[in-house]
């Protein structure tokens, strides 16, 4: 009796298993593959975000490092110039309180003698008295006498409570010029900001 084998369908049969068990082991080589990548991509990828943190961290702590430090900087910068901040408020805050002195001084001031300085001493609080401010006069006279009306005009001015002579130069009338120094108490005080500015 013959036999009919189909070697054809066979071997098609045979190819299609092959091919089935290649694409069957490719995807089992890829999914191990993947399987093994996974856990270093993870280590790495929070490594990756650890190393950021810190660096975010670190980088704020510098920032503030920096801020505090320049604060503190900016704070010793407003103390050291405040004095001189407080001047010069207190002398613009005074500005015509200051004209109107200069040009009384101006008026008051008698031919032959003019001014080497003008300065307002630290409020004095004599025992009992409320404080005063007084006004420092110093300068050069080409005549005794003309020290002697300057300090009359003084006394009768509506800005000065009292003047006195406090200082002035020899009496030898050949050395001119004669320096002098006179005080006189202002009637109303100038702001005690509008001192001189203290030296940097």
């Amino acid at each position: 009796m013959l036999l009919h084998t189909n070697f054809i369908a066979e071997s098609v049969a045979a190819r299609r298993r092959h091919r089935r068990l290649a694409r069957a082991g490719a995807w089992a080589t890829l999914v191990a593959g993947v399987l093994l990548l996974l856990p270093p991509l993870v280590i790495f990828d929070s490594t990756a975000r650890m190393a950021t943190r810190l660096l975010s961290v670190r980088e704020e702590r510098g920032q503030l490092v920096d801020t505090a430090g320049e604060a503190a900087r900016l704070a010793g910068e407003i103390e050291r110039l405040g004095p001189a901040r407080r001047l010069a408020v207190g002398a613009h805050a005074n500005n015509a309180g200051w004209l109107a002195l200069l040009r009384e001084l101006r008026d008051l001031l008698p031919e032959g003698m003019w001014y080497t300085r003008l300065a307002i001493d630290p409020a004095v609080r004599p025992a009992g008295q409320a404080a005063r401010q007084v006004l420092v006069i110093e300068g050069r006279a080409e005549r005794f006498a003309a020290i002697g009306e300057f300090l009359t005009a003084l006394q009768g001015s509506p800005h000065f409570a009292g003047a006195a002579l406090v200082q002035s130069g020899p009496s030898d009338q050949d050395k001119l010029p004669i320096a002098y120094r006179l005080e006189a108490v202002l009637r109303r005080p100038i702001a005690e900001l509008a001192t001189e500015a203290p030296a940097p």
